[in-house]
């Protein structure tokens, strides 16, 4: 049955205020505790705030000296080697675990199953998991490497050796979601394609190199886009193995401001360093967003 204008236009103003009632919640608490505490985080930035006192507005002291602090210099150093370790590995061993399992072989779902469980733990329990696979005197890691000949390792007491080890932790724990992209990815490419490279007379390798690479371009940005803001925000691994140490060697900008907030009560400063952070991500972010145009490729443009 037709409905007159009038009718359909009541209706889509019902809808309309059902639809702002059920997301007023959602977006109330988006306003207050998301919006509302970066403003007030901002303005905590320019004050010597302490929790106990009340604000004094200080200018930029705060922000001068987090950005001469050697150990703040330091902690971006760490966690952009950390970045550079865990990402481009992760990335490999996930695509190369995805196109295995994108295979028609029997048993395949039990793999899938066990791949993605690590990452359904927390990350405070992959950690302490870990902290004791890494364990310098009964840990298993070491026990494997000395049946090859390989002295013991303090994986979390060495300061050349603690950041690939928790490295070696993110890409275990967080390799599971990426396969779960990538198989998503790998499945999105018609198999049309790789039936053409065949009757041309394409190998496998010709086939990974021209069809699967351009067409998992876009997946693959978007799991450099999404690695690197996580990685750049290292907290939890650090904060359970190695509480920053040996000798700030896992030390990360994140930690610190967890450090300054929590333990030192320097919200002031904990603020400025958030906002540091939080430009570092940004303008990381829209390097890779800007030097996508040279790599990744859409279908269709």
């Amino acid at each position: 049955m037709n409905k007159s204008p009038k009718t359909r236009g009541s209706l889509y103003r019902d809808h309309t205020i059902a639809a702002w009632i059920m997301l007023a919640p959602t977006v109330i608490g988006m306003v207050i505790f998301t919006f509302g505490a970066m403003v007030y985080s901002f303005y905590l930035g320019f004050t010597n705030y302490s929790l106990i006192n009340i604000p004094k507005f200080i200018g930029f002291a705060n922000y001068s000296r987090v950005l001469t602090s050697d150990i703040f210099q330091k902690s971006l150093v760490n966690v952009t080697y950390y970045v550079i370790l865990s990402i481009p590995t992760s990335i490999a061993m996930a695509l190369l675990i995805a196109m295995l399992m994108n295979m028609k072989i029997k048993g395949i779902t039990l793999f899938r199953t066990i791949y993605f469980t690590p990452a359904v733990a927390s990350t405070v329990v992959v950690a302490m998991i870990w902290g004791t696979v890494l364990n310098y005197r009964y840990g298993i890691l070491n026990r494997l490497l000395s049946l090859i000949g390989v002295a013991p390792v303090d994986w979390l007491n060495t300061p050349q050796w603690t950041m690939p080890a928790l490295a070696l932790v993110a890409i275990w724990s967080g390799i599971g979601g990426n396969i779960i992209i990538y198989l998503a990815g790998l499945k999105g490419i018609p198999r049309t394609l790789y039936e053409a490279a065949i009757i041309d007379g394409a190998g496998s390798w010709a086939a990974f190199r021209h069809i699967t690479i351009p067409m998992m371009t876009p997946t693959i940005f978007f799991s450099l886009t999404l690695g690197l803001i996580g990685g750049f925000q290292l907290f939890e691994l650090p904060y359970v193995l190695t509480k920053g140490g040996p000798q700030y060697a896992t030390i990360t900008p994140v930690y610190q401001i967890y450090e300054s907030g929590f333990t030192y009560f320097e919200m002031g400063r904990a603020s400025a360093m958030a906002w540091i952070v939080f430009a570092v991500i940004l303008v990381v972010t829209a390097i890779n967003l800007r030097l996508s145009n040279r790599w990744v490729f859409y279908a269709g443009r």
